[in-house]
């Protein structure tokens, strides 16, 4: 009578072989995915700063130095030059600059936030929180602009004619270019 070997220890040492081989196999892949969208993420940033260079600086000189708003290449092209005021608050002057606004009657668009910190378990103070505001000692006020409100108020003003305070805000023009390709190609 023949006995039978038990093999089955080499069997699962086969399939963990096995099983490492592929995680090995599969982790280079992945390594590999990752150094791929780390390039095409590098060449995307490079072809964007040369895009942005053409359209914001390169076309709009171009264009002024021929005179021009907008011209229709004769390989269907149209390029035509815009601009758009842009601003914000200067850095470190946010505070002042809202100031500026509540004094001169324009704190409408402004937003105000005040925010207090109560212990946990304060349900009762919370409730009583609208009433008696002043009684807490922990009360911060956060005001702020929403950028596109401030630009809009900025451009507004700049087409008014009306002073935006140079101290306060950043304001300045940004040129880009808008391009159309003619459906027939």
């Amino acid at each position: 009578m023949t006995q039978a070997n038990d093999y089955s220890a080499f069997v699962d040492e086969a399939q963990d072989n096995d099983a490492l081989a592929k995680l090995a196999l599969l982790a280079q892949e992945l390594y590999d995915a990752e150094q791929n969208v780390a390039k095409a993420e590098t060449a995307l940033k490079r072809a964007q700063a040369v895009r942005d260079k053409l359209a914001q600086v390169t076309i709009p000189e171009a264009m002024d130095d021929a005179g021009l708003k907008s011209v229709d290449t004769t390989a269907g092209i149209t390029l035509e030059v815009t601009s758009k005021i842009r601003g914000g608050f200067k850095k470190d002057q946010k505070e002042a600059a809202m100031d500026w606004m509540v004094e001169n009657k324009e704190g409408g668009l402004v937003v105000n936030e005040v925010t207090v910190s109560l212990p946990k378990g304060a349900n009762d103070e919370a409730a009583a929180l609208e009433e008696k505001l002043e009684d807490y000692e922990d009360v911060k006020r956060k005001r702020s602009v929403h950028t596109q409100t401030l630009e809009k108020w900025i451009r507004e003003r700049k087409a008014a004619g009306k002073k935006v305070p140079e101290e306060l805000f950043n304001v300045f023009e940004q040129r880009g270019t808008k391009i159309k390709k003619s459906k027939d190609d």
